[in-house]
């Protein structure tokens, strides 16, 4: 007596399959690794963004909740509670750069070249200088060279 799925050929590609997957489980298993590896680029960008989340959080928390106590509480808060928690919430706009500026070295030769008109000579570092005159140099390069 046969049965109905012995010659069914869908059940037998599974098998099949199964089979295949299991001999080539190894190969298959170090080429997934592979592409699950996190490069220090990546581990660097999320660091990055991580802190700027956190700043963002820690500059703009004492802000809602004054606003929150401003709202819900029925005695006015001290003008200068109010005034200093915004403060820090704007300190955010310009700590961002600077956090920028710390974890990105491009971004931060670029900043420097970009205010480096504005630091007075003698307080600019050798390295500092050059890298502005290469960076010159390289866009008279390409200046000439799209003229």
């Amino acid at each position: 007596m046969k049965m109905k799925n012995e010659n069914n050929p869908n059940i037998i590609r599974e098998l099949e399959q199964v089979a295949r997957s299991k001999v080539n489980g190894r190969n298959e298993s170090k080429s997934r690794q592979r592409q699950l590896q996190v490069t220090a680029e990546e581990t660097r960008i999320t660091n990055t963004f991580i802190l700027v989340v956190a700043l963002f959080i820690i500059c703009w928390a004492p802000f809602a909740i004054t606003m929150f106590f401003d709202v819900y509480y029925p005695r006015p808060l001290p003008r200068a509670v109010d005034i200093i928690s915004l403060l820090l919430g704007y300190l955010n706009s310009m700590c961002n750069p600077i956090l920028y500026g710390v974890r990105n070295r491009s971004f931060k030769q670029e900043l420097l070249h970009l205010y480096s008109r504005f630091i007075p000579e003698q307080f600019r570092s050798t390295a500092h200088i050059l890298s502005v005159e290469k960076s010159r140099i390289t866009d008279t390069e390409n200046t000439c060279m799209n003229s």
